[in-house]
């Protein structure tokens, strides 16, 4: 009896790969099976003639009536076929080495600013801590004298030098990173600049969960806002700060408002 486990992957043929419409249920355990279903529907006219719809939300219906007819039920694989349609039908394709580079640029940021807020935070207490500072702070007369303030002025001389002299490789380090950052984001701005001088919000571009940022102040401070819903004349979306809180959630009627797409 032979074994019914394909050998099936996405660079082989189409034709010699299990089909969804021929043995359903031997698709259904095919590894290819999300490549191959995601073939079919972009190769299906009469999907084709539905996509073109202006509705904002008409692609997530069409994707799930598609895969429902071919039997393909599990969010996971709903999931990764919707990631793989919209990155197909995206203009100048992001290719995923400079996502991947842009995502490790943001964390190897974030590490390195963090070890300089952890390393801050120690409180200078092996450069400048004295027996009783604390006591004698609370000694007004002390604490506005000439003798506090010359030695205060010494001790942060002191820390100046001392966090020169540490932070030397990881502000070097800190600094490339920015420069690496600018030149990713110049790209982005370039390849994103169209949707945002669109007059409709792009119902693949914007969609839900996706991080847009906009430059409030100038053109050196953004702020990331997290999507939740999409329609074609406005979004709602919640801005995340620096620190990791987050504001309410506010509607926005024009894409000119963003500046890049975060990825």
């Amino acid at each position: 009896m032979s074994s019914s486990k394909c050998n099936c992957d996405s660079s082989m043929d189409i034709r010699g790969r299990c089909c969804p419409y021929r043995n359903n249920k031997k698709f259904l355990e095919c590894p290819a099976r999300i490549d191959t279903a995601l073939i079919h529907f972009e190769n299906n006219y009469e999907i084709y003639k539905e996509l073109e719809k202006d509705d904002n939300s008409e692609y997530k219906i069409i994707i799930s009536k598609f895969l429902k007819s071919i039997k393909i039920k599990y969010w996971r694989d709903t999931m990764d076929f919707t990631e793989m349609f919209i990155k197909s039908v995206e203009d100048g394709k992001w290719n995923t080495e400079k996502i991947k580079a842009i995502n490790d640029l943001e964390f190897e940021k974030k590490m390195v600013l963090m070890d300089y807020l952890q390393f801050k935070n120690k409180t200078n207490k092996d450069l400048c801590y004295v027996v009783g500072f604390l006591e004698l702070r609370e000694n007004m007369d002390y604490y506005y004298s000439d003798d506090y303030g010359n030695w205060y002025n010494k001790m942060d001389s002191v820390w100046a030098e001392f966090d020169k002299k540490i932070n030397k490789e990881r502000d070097l380090n800190f600094g490339r990173i920015l420069v690496d950052l600018r030149e990713f984001y110049k790209i982005l701005d370039t390849q994103h600049a169209d949707y945002f001088k669109e007059k409709h919000f792009n119902k693949y571009q914007f969609r839900e969960g996706r991080i847009v940022q906009a430059t409030l102040f100038n053109d050196y401070t953004y702020t990331s806002f997290k999507i939740v819903k999409v329609t074609k004349s406005y979004i709602e979306a919640y801005p995340v700060y620096f620190d990791g809180s987050c504001g309410d959630t506010r509607k926005i009627t024009k894409p000119s408002y963003f500046k890049r797409f975060k990825y």
